[in-house]
């Protein structure tokens, strides 16, 4: 959940995280360095409850897909989100530790695991302008293709279910 609230653009571009340093400084590193840097802010976001932090750590299509499965804004959305949440829910969201980085060109993988979870989980930054931010695309695919073998019309092959996914989100109406 906590890659899914992840967030950037616009007016929340300027928001500024507790330690006094601007959000549009985070991620400006090249490389693992600059992801890491998000992964981390994002991170601290979440365990203060901070919706426009994180909203501003996304890409503006990843806030835009969100909001157009809210009612409101981002942060707006995020930050009820937030305050619905225990923060025990909060704390236990942002507990997880990064465990691998891997960039390829203007995408990263981030791999993360969790407490209790048997599974690590797989999300997406993109080089947004000069920045790392969180993407909704789903690179599973492209990051493991030992994983995801080409399928053919009579064979469905053993591929992982993540091989298929290409959004956080659902396709709109128009297929997108």
């Amino acid at each position: 959940m906590v890659l899914l609230l992840a967030g950037t653009g616009g007016g929340v571009y300027w928001a500024t995280q507790g330690t006094g340093k601007s959000v549009r400084d985070v991620g400006a590193q090249p490389g693992e360095a600059g992801v890491r840097d998000t992964w981390t802010t994002t991170s601290e976001a979440v365990r203060r409850g901070d919706g426009e932090t994180v909203c501003a750590l996304m890409t503006v299509d990843y806030r835009k897909k969100l909001e157009d499965t809210a009612p409101d804004k981002c942060a707006k959305a995020v930050g009820e989100l937030f305050a619905s949440s225990e923060s025990s829910t909060l704390d236990e969201a942002a507990s997880g530790s990064l465990r691998e980085v891997a960039v390829q060109g203007e995408w990263a993988e981030v791999v993360q695991v969790r407490p209790g979870d048997p599974e690590p989980s797989y999300s997406y930054m993109e080089r947004f302008g000069d920045r790392w931010r969180w993407s909704h695309r789903v690179l599973f695919a492209e990051f493991h293709p030992e994983k995801c073998p080409q399928v053919t019309w009579n064979d469905s092959g053993s591929q992982d279910p993540r091989c298929r996914l290409e959004s956080l989100f659902p396709p709109d109406a128009s297929g997108q």
